[in-house]
Parts: C-alpha cells; sequence; structure tokens
C-alpha cells in the first residue's frame, strides 16, 4: 500500500478510494486473490450479471434489476442496500459502494488476464457496525 495516494490514506496511487474506505479508515477490509478458469471478458460478464447475483454471492437475497445499471437495489445479509457503480472498466476493473441502515461496503474487482485464467483481486472496505461474522466483512484479517 502506499500511504502518499491523494485518494485516501493506504490507498495505492492510481486507485480510486472513496473517503473513509481505505484499509487504515474502514471498520473493517479484506483482500483475497484467486485465478480463474476463463478470460477477464467472461468473468467481468459473470461480475456485472447482477440479475443472478443471488445464486452466487453468499447471503445476497435480492437485486432490483435484470440488468447492470449505474445504481440499483439489494438485499444482502439482512441489510438493503443502494447500489452506486463508481468503477466500471471492461474487462478489467469493476467497483461500487453500498449505501445502507448504518453500514456502507465498498467492494472493487482488478481482473488480469494470466497463463490458464484470470488473476482476480477483490477488496472489500466496510464502514459501520456489522455482526462479527457477517458475510459483508468475514471474520478474517486483512490480507496483504
Amino acid at each position: 500500500m502506499n500511504s502518499e495516494s491523494p485518494h485516501g490514506r493506504g490507498a495505492p496511487v492510481g486507485r480510486r478510494v472513496f473517503l473513509g474506505f481505505s484499509p487504515a479508515e474502514a471498520h473493517c477490509f479484506y483482500r483475497a486473490r484467486a485465478v480463474v478458469h476463463g478470460p477477464p471478458e467472461r468473468t467481468f460478464t459473470i461480475l456485472t450479471d447482477v440479475a443472478n447475483s443471488t445464486s452466487w454471492v453468499p447471503d445476497c437475497e435480492e437485486v432490483s434489476t435484470d440488468t447492470f445499471t449505474q445504481t440499483f437495489d439489494v438485499r444482502w445479509a439482512g441489510h438493503r442496500f443502494e447500489v452506486f457503480v463508481g468503477e466500471h472498466v471492461p474487462p478489467s476493473r469493476l467497483g461500487w459502494l453500498g449505501i445502507g441502515a448504518g453500514v456502507q461496503p465498498y467492494q472493487t474487482w482488478l481482473l488480469t488476464e494470466v497463463e490458464g485464467g484470470t488473476d482476480v483481486v477483490i477488496e472489500n472496505a466496510v464502514r459501520g457496525g456489522l455482526p462479527s461474522r457477517s458475510t459483508l466483512c468475514p471474520a478474517r484479517g486483512p490480507t496483504a
């Protein structure tokens, strides 16, 4: 992490981070990384297929739209969120901010083509109170 970023303390240079959502300022932050089979375009298509989110996102109960839009509503882990897409760069980057009652998650996915598939990095920063084992912020420490 680079603490000299103008986008928030602890945010990497060149990365957009909403104020209060950098790892140092969030109530909860985690990063996960995996290589998945298939090209970034396929992974990006799955991530933006919000109508099917309930079939693959843990605790995603409902989505208000059948097509990807810049704003939509979602019920996730017992919370209702109005979602605002802030980063949409097919097929390499996707990020959104959820505004809920007392809880605000920001999630971003970075997709990079690698031999044999797509390297996927997800970062999740959450502001507000959550149950300790919520899927919005798993009970594990941040990873680098």
